[in-house]
């Protein structure tokens, strides 16, 4: 259990999102009955150790705190609760929707001076490589440019995003090896989500507003992508089971081909309005019925 919990710790300095995954897929196994207080104790007391020694710096140390450590235990607690990967992943993404807005207005300078630093030295690398074409030095110095602003601006999305998918494959994890009984292929989200959305597209038009609009996409989109998957596992998964090629195929097409990604989300938006699911289950019903 402890070192279970110092390689969460270790694997969150690095990325939060992997941290995350790891705590709630291979940690869960110590919250079967109950929060193990006694497994996020071995986290806290590394990690605070790390932030005294100046090995991690304040910013990770929150990071780490809120978009693991708290994130996890609020899975588990209502989880235990209620019963509802759903209602508990919901439950995570408010967390570091939160967390993501209080870490903008109360780090955001030290994380732009963070990212100033390090496309800087990105920078630097690529003028060295680069002595002999100008135009790529300028092209190259443009992009990081706007990669800089992107973090910047859309931090609190972007965080929120990668969290999501963070408790999604760590909940996947958990799941399958620990807790069965989650009925993933029939995931689906409330429908007021509809109207969120809509009235995100309607800031996007709006200059002012378009900032906050971006940043409630990448909040909304993952778990779009969610239910998306949830789908294809309905209509699909007995033949990724039988078949590891075409799991392991889907896997990689959705990691390297954004296409894909962005047609999985809008499989999931429509579902939320017509139910493709019920859809064809009420015409197996029907096709059961006339055999009969």
């Amino acid at each position: 259990m402890f070192l279970v919990a110092a390689i969460a710790v270790i694997l969150a300095m690095f990325s939060p999102l992997l941290g995350l995954v790891f705590t709630v897929g291979v940690g869960g196994r110590y919250q079967l009955s109950r929060i193990n207080h006694v497994f996020y104790l071995a986290m806290v007391i590394p990690l605070v150790i790390f932030f005294l020694t100046s090995i991690i710096d304040i910013v990770t140390f929150t990071d780490i705190s809120s978009g693991v450590i708290l994130s996890s235990v609020a899975f588990f607690l209502v989880l235990k609760k209620q019963e509802d990967y759903v209602l508990a992943i919901f439950a995570v993404v408010i967390i570091n929707v939160i967390y993501g807005l209080l870490r903008h207005l109360i780090f955001g300078n030290t994380f732009a001076l963070m990212v100033s630093a390090t496309i800087e030295e990105y920078q630097s690398i690529l003028q060295e490589r680069m002595q002999q074409n100008s135009e790529n030095i300028i092209l190259a110095t443009e992009l990081l440019h706007s990669v800089k602003q992107l973090l910047i601006k859309y931090f609190t999305g972007l965080w929120s995003f990668s969290m999501t998918l963070g408790i999604y494959l760590g909940a996947v994890i958990y799941s399958r090896k620990k807790m069965p009984g989650w009925q993933h292929r029939l995931i689906r989200l409330p429908q007021g989500l509809i109207y969120i959305l809509i009235l995100t597209l309607i800031m996007l038009l709006i200059a002012p507003a378009r900032t906050l609009a971006v940043n409630v996409m990448l909040v909304i989109f993952p778990l779009l992508l969610i239910q998306g998957i949830a789908i294809l596992d309905f209509f699909w998964g007995k033949y990724f089971t039988k078949s590891r090629f075409l799991l392991y195929l889907l896997i990689v097409a959705i990691i390297f081909n954004h296409y894909l990604i962005i047609l999985i989300g809008l499989m999931g938006l429509f579902d939320i309005w017509f139910n493709f699911r019920k859809i064809r289950t009420v015409e197996e019903n029907i096709n059961e019925s006339d055999s009969d």
